[in-house]
């Protein structure tokens, strides 16, 4: 997994007891560091090159009402919209390599081509009444499948202090998504943010693009409007040697984040990539580098951990590595 600056986890995933596996090739998974306890993550994404991809969740995975507790499991359509899951023993053993499956209950499946939203409730009534939340929105795609049951309790967060719930007397609920066919040009593509009653979802919607190039077919592309007027593009590549473009935006690297401006502030950011073209700012790089260019109450700043080409509004400075966001000298 590739290592991103923190002030990045914002849009990336963030480690929150979450384990995610992936049946089949799991070609890009972008994932970034630990979380900081101290931290407060909006918004994480996350993308998956396979047939399967599940997600059991031993902090925000238990059924309403288990053992007395107020847990609340929501899955729609992005839009509101009812799934309609049934009933299902469609997930079970298989062979070796889908064992797992044999120790899921409670199964319940839809098909749809829909992007979804899911949504992990603990409702902490007893514990200050600060509900956590664990939401996530999924692109849907043709031939889809998506499933909800129950696994055994979480041994491993068993052992965690200070949990808020008694993980030993839960279940652990797990999300799956199947993609019939081929899932390279189809990839699981998902945005996961964390809330509480009172520090409420930032995010206002999801939604996905696709790269101007048409025969750029692994390619994801994410949009993350904010409450706060802040716009995110987030571009995801398997094959850094090539170039996407959406909207005037151009990007050659595995990963990007492109930003609208807001109160006077900016992030642009590549990671493994060499360029980076974006509404009058780009970052060029002779080798693949991870560069965050930072807007902040109207001064840009860098961290680069290689030498690059900074032009913004028609002024170009070049700036050397840097380990700590540092003052561009292009105010």
């Amino acid at each position: 997994m590739k290592q991103h600056h923190p002030l990045l986890r914002r849009m990336l995933c963030a480690a929150l007891a979450l384990a995610v596996a992936c049946m089949g090739t799991p070609a890009l998974a972008k994932s970034i560091p630990a979380l900081d306890p101290e931290m407060t993550v909006n918004s994480s994404h996350a993308i998956y090159y396979g047939s399967e991809a599940s997600l059991a969740d031993g902090v925000y995975g238990a059924q309403e009402n288990v053992d007395g507790e107020g847990w609340v499991y929501v899955q729609t359509a992005a839009d509101g919209t009812d799934l309609n899951l049934q009933p299902t023993e469609e997930l079970a053993f298989a062979g070796a390599h889908l064992y797992a499956y044999s120790y899921l209950y409670d199964k319940k499946v839809a098909t749809t081509g829909q992007d979804v939203k899911v949504t992990f409730t603990i409702d902490m009534k007893d514990k200050g009444g600060d509900d956590i939340s664990m939401n996530l929105w999924m692109k849907g795609e043709p031939e889809r499948e998506v499933f909800t049951a129950l696994s055994p309790m979480t041994e491993g967060l068993s052992r965690t202090p200070h949990m808020p719930y008694n993980i030993k007397e839960q279940p652990t609920l797990t999300f799956v998504a199947r993609q019939h066919g081929e899932a390279w040009n189809r990839p699981f593509v998902a945005v996961y943010e964390p809330s509480t009653q009172k520090e409420p979802s930032a995010i206002q919607s999801v939604s996905y693009f696709d790269a101007e190039e048409p025969g750029l077919k692994d390619f994801a592309g994410i949009c993350v409007e904010s409450k706060n007027g802040r716009t995110d593009h987030i571009f995801s590549l398997t094959d850094s040697s090539q170039t996407a473009t959406y909207q005037g935006m151009k990007v050659k690297a595995d990963y990007a984040v492109i930003s609208n401006e807001y109160a006077g502030n900016r992030t642009l950011f590549i990671g493994n990539g060499t360029q980076l073209i974006a509404s009058s700012i780009s970052i060029q790089t002779s080798e693949a580098a991870n560069v965050l260019l930072e807007k902040k109450q109207g001064k840009w700043y860098i961290l680069s951990s290689a030498p690059c080409k900074i032009v913004i509004d028609g002024k170009a400075v070049q700036s050397g590595i840097t380990t700590e966001l540092t003052l561009l000298a292009v105010q």
